[in-house]
């Protein structure tokens, strides 16, 4: 079922990151560069202090959980399909960062496969941190998951600085 759900999830967010980079590359703009990269990644930080403090500016996403009733339709297989391709592109979700906004702008922005890639990534740290999660949670929810909570901007934030770099590595070169 593990096995099911992070990799429906990273194809999921696979397939969408390079869908997106590839209408991206069809539009008559080219890529951003670094500051633009580094304005994105600060804007999205901005809005994350924002939505925790004031709770305003909270990030674009459906605000949901996947719907229970596809455990009493489908097979535990499908399920876990299902609850991966929903849970690896973000927005289908619940968001608690910009973060992910700015790593698929960054990665839409650089190309195709930079965009599948960054969503890729995305979605695999979102489940192996929903597995993990499922897994050690039988005791002490509360706790943990407030752990999650504030683990969650740093993991994002290492991936927009990760696609921020690739995005910026052909200008280097």
């Amino acid at each position: 079922m593990i096995a099911l759900l992070v990799g429906s999830g990273v194809a999921a967010a696979a397939v969408a990151g390079f869908a997106l980079g590839f209408a991206w590359s069809l539009l008559p703009v080219g890529p951003i560069g670094p500051p633009a990269a580094a304005a994105l990644v600060l804007a999205a930080v901005a809005g994350d202090v924002a939505a925790r403090r004031w709770r305003v500016a909270r990030p674009l996403s459906v605000n949901r959980q996947v719907p229970t009733a596809w455990s009493q339709v489908f097979s535990r297989e499908a399920v876990a399909v299902l609850y991966g391709a929903r849970l690896g592109i973000g927005p289908l979700t619940i968001l608690s960062s910009w973060l992910w906004w700015a790593a698929i702008l960054i990665g839409v922005a650089t190309g195709p496969w930079v965009a599948a890639g960054a969503a890729g990534a995305f979605a695999l740290a979102r489940a192996v941190t929903v597995v993990v999660t499922a897994e050690a949670i039988r005791a002490d929810a509360p706790p943990r998951m407030a752990r999650v909570r504030r683990a969650g901007p740093v993991a994002g934030l290492v991936l927009v600085a990760t696609s921020a770099l690739v995005a910026g590595w052909p200008l280097v070169t």
